[in-house]
């Protein structure tokens, strides 16, 4: 039985531009979904985290391309992979895709994402991102739909990520995907490496973001405090003032000299906002020196050639 979902005699998937030359289709499938993934990041499509929502998103990405967007594939399929060797992962059976998506769903909206640290979080999330990825519940587009569909998610779990390095970076991507998804041979260090990053970057982006107006001198603050302060608004529920943060401060230091140094989690978060209100003194310091020496440069006299 041929691929039904070919033209005949070809191996050219069918679309709705009814185009017939692979590097053609591959050129309009690249420029459809990339506008269509950007508009997702706008404005997420709404949803439980779950197979359909995944559907959803596969719909709407490729809508202008293919028919079949946003349904599960209906044949059993593998892909010769380069990294491989040319051969190919072992992707779910047709018959089995409800049932592994139902498993790896669950696994990834079981986890208290809140309770990891970020070494933690990336090794935990890279697996559960690789699990849904093996599936390959789509003939294609798997990989830019499960990649769109973890931003939202943590983006919406406190931890965004940096979105444009995985399309910078698509063909990596796509390869530490495969590479994580091999079983007891799998290598999951390539995909927890460019997770992780992401994942920097993004909590960073988020902090200037969120404090750069009350606080300009943000931008200074390092890739590390952004981490510990975003992790702290998301323990509190809230985006906290550095007000807040030095009231906070003051009384958990009030509560400690009741309690003194044995309760192990008042200590830690004394401590994480000690470091976060030394680092936010650091970048004030730091952004007036930069003012200093751009008005010393700026105001410097005019030098007199003694020798004329």
């Amino acid at each position: 039985m041929g691929d039904p979902y070919f033209y005949e005699d070809t191996d050219i998937l069918k679309n709705k531009l009814n185009i017939k030359d692979y590097e053609r289709l591959e050129e309009a499938e690249s420029h459809y979904s990339a506008t269509r993934s950007l508009e997702l990041n706008r404005k997420p499509i709404e949803g439980n985290f779950d197979f359909e929502h995944l559907k959803k998103i596969h719909q709407y990405i490729f809508q202008d391309i293919y028919e079949w967007a946003g349904k599960q594939r209906v044949i059993d399929m593998w892909k010769h992979e380069r990294v491989l060797a040319g051969n190919s992962v072992q992707y779910s059976l047709e018959n089995l895709i409800e049932k592994d998506s139902k498993k790896a769903f669950k696994n990834l909206n079981s986890r208290q994402w809140n309770n990891f640290n970020i070494d933690e979080k990336t090794k935990q999330f890279s697996k559960c991102i690789a699990d849904i990825w093996k599936i390959h519940p789509f003939r294609e587009g798997n990989t830019r739909t499960v990649m769109t569909f973890a931003s939202q998610f943590a983006e919406q779990h406190g931890f965004p990520l940096k979105v444009s390095l995985f399309r910078k970076h698509s063909e990596y991507v796509r390869n530490s995907l495969v590479m994580s998804s091999l079983g007891q041979y799998s290598e999951p260090k390539h995909l927890e490496r460019i997770i992780k990053d992401s994942m920097e970057q993004g909590i960073f982006d988020k902090v200037i973001k969120v404090y750069k107006k009350d606080f300009p001198a943000i931008k200074h603050i390092s890739p590390e405090t952004a981490i510990l302060l975003n992790d702290l608004n998301n323990d509190v529920g809230k985006n906290l003032t550095i007000l807040e943060l030095k009231t906070k401060h003051l009384q958990l230091g009030k509560q400690l000299e009741g309690l003194g140094t044995d309760n192990k989690a008042v200590v830690e978060q004394f401590n994480h906002i000690y470091r976060i209100l030394k680092e936010f003194s650091n970048c004030t310091l730091t952004a007036n020196s930069e003012k200093l020496e751009k008005n010393m440069v700026h105001n410097k006299p005019n030098t007199i050639d003694l020798e004329q």
